[in-house]
């Protein structure tokens, strides 16, 4: 009987991990998709066996992502009277020794980790129990730790909007899972995301979808233009993949192959080129990822580029436009929503770096893929 109630504990955590009714999570990895190092797999799992060691990854996600609303959950057993746990992905991880939660950013260059929080958890992990513990994007400014047991709880939730650090909850990368110290069987470890089987268009974007620069500028996450999407066509069918600094190269079509794979928007947003410095560089990368949408019988969706100081308008954005506009594919004329007839930023739409886009600026290049794409929202 307890352990039926185990299975429906986990099994309820797992699908139903976000406080919203509009959540459908889908599995796209479990262990046996993982890579695992220092442990045993033995017919009932993953054996790990640790004693204080440093690379607390025994278990590691292969794939980097920057899905927002993705879940990354262990279920193990306790088999030892001591033990430290780690769970995390890309910038922020949580260490969990006795009844205290640690948690960490780790620096952009990951050279290092900082300690931003200690929590005293109402319980501690006790040997011969079985838990499922959980790192689940909530969306793109939330995070939540979670931990469960057969008769315990508990959550906490990390949120930009009440300044919580952006390395906290941004949780690009690899997700990973390891002991630092005692011995832990391992069930499973599962990898969910927060989306519809039935999506209706997926957002790749730079830090114009990060929403750093609308933090700290009179707006949220609420006011980047592929949220602005989501709220008028749902959340749960607007997959949105953000990465600040990224351009249109090998890394990144690497990741877009991978995670455009896990969903099958009929439309695909590739709103990148802003950090391109060389317009060879965005042509050879964008008919990459146009091919790529294609060969899963997608449509792809261009933008043009807004100007930026440290890009050469002449030789890099306007041939970018030009080629944008006449490459026979669908686009959004982001650019001329926010620019005037010499290409420059209107005031109004631009923060004080001259970059990125102010509220105004956001909800303007929203106002303009309801005139080029209407098709989204009918």
């Amino acid at each position: 009987m307890k352990s039926i109630i185990v299975l429906l504990v986990l099994i309820l955590f797992s699908c139903c991990n976000d406080e919203r009714n509009d959540r459908v999570s889908a599995v796209k990895a479990t262990l046996s998709d993982m890579e695992l190092k220092g442990g045993t797999l033995i017919p009932e799992g993953y054996s790990i066996n640790a004693s204080n060691v440093e690379n607390v990854t025994q278990i590691l996600h292969p794939v980097y992502t920057t899905i927002e609303r993705m879940s990354f959950s262990v279920s193990f057993t306790v088999n030892s009277k001591n033990v430290i746990l780690r769970i995390g992905k890309g910038f922020c991880f949580a260490e969990i020794l006795g009844n205290q939660m640690s948690v960490y950013q780790i620096s952009d260059d990951f050279n290092g980790s900082s300690l931003i929080d200690i929590i005293n958890l109402p319980f501690c992990l006790v040997e011969n129990t079985k838990y499922n513990i959980s790192i689940d994007k909530l969306d793109g400014y939330r995070l939540k730790y979670s931990i469960v047991s057969v008769d315990s709880q508990f959550d906490k939730i990390y949120n930009i909007d009440t300044g919580s650090g952006f390395n906290v909850v941004r949780a690009w990368g690899q997700a990973f899972f390891g002991v630092k110290d005692g011995n832990v069987l391992v069930n499973d470890a599962i990898i969910t995301t927060g989306y519809d089987r039935e999506t209706v268009v997926s957002f790749w974007g730079d830090s114009f979808f990060d929403a750093a620069n609308l933090v700290g500028n009179g707006g949220t996450f609420k006011d980047r233009y592929c949220d602005l999407v989501a709220q008028e066509i749902g959340y749960e069918k607007v997959p949105i993949m953000a990465r600040t600094g990224h351009a249109l190269d090998a890394s990144f079509l690497a990741r877009f192959k991978i995670e455009n794979s896990y969903f099958k928007s009929p439309y695909v947003f590739i709103a990148m080129g802003t950090n391109n410095r060389s317009l060879d560089e965005y042509i050879t990368y964008v008919k990459e990822c146009i091919k790529e949408v294609k060969r899963n019988k997608q449509t792809p969706i261009l933008v043009t580029v807004t100007p930026r100081p440290d890009v050469d308008y002449a030789l890099v954005t306007k041939p970018i436009n030009e080629w944008v506009r006449a490459s026979g594919e669908r686009y959004v004329d982001i650019s001329r929503a926010v620019t005037d007839d010499n290409g420059n930023w209107m005031p109004l739409y631009v923060v004080a770096d001259s970059i990125h886009p102010s509220v105004e600026g956001e909800h303007a290049m929203f106002r303009r893929i309801k005139i080029d794409v209407a098709e989204l929202f009918y």
